[in-house]
């Protein structure tokens, strides 16, 4: 699969750890293959990132931005096949 090339202003999807997918816009990238690193800025879902009543679903990397709407994640990489893998993003697919 030819993986796509990682710029700056891109919309991408980033996939936590706990395997939520999320809007993420590319803010930085360290080289032009589609291997870079990327910074990116996360968009939350506002306050449903940040259910605490339901501490098993909580997500830590999406919580600390909730109220706030955008959490910062750095140097992250795209996932090899394009598919969601978590601490990894992935170009939406095409519909």
């Amino acid at each position: 699969m030819d993986l796509q090339k990682p710029t700056v202003g891109r919309i991408v999807h980033y996939t936590t750890q706990k395997g939520n997918v999320r809007a993420a816009l590319i803010v930085s990238t360290w080289g032009d293959s589609p291997t870079a690193a990327v910074n990116l800025r996360v968009f939350t879902d506002f306050t449903n990132d940040a259910n605490t009543w339901e501490a098993d679903k909580l997500d830590p990397e999406l919580a600390a931005g909730a109220q706030s709407g955008v959490v910062w994640i750095t140097s992250k990489c795209q996932s090899g096949d394009g598919q969601p893998k978590p601490g990894h993003w992935h170009f939406p697919p095409r519909a």
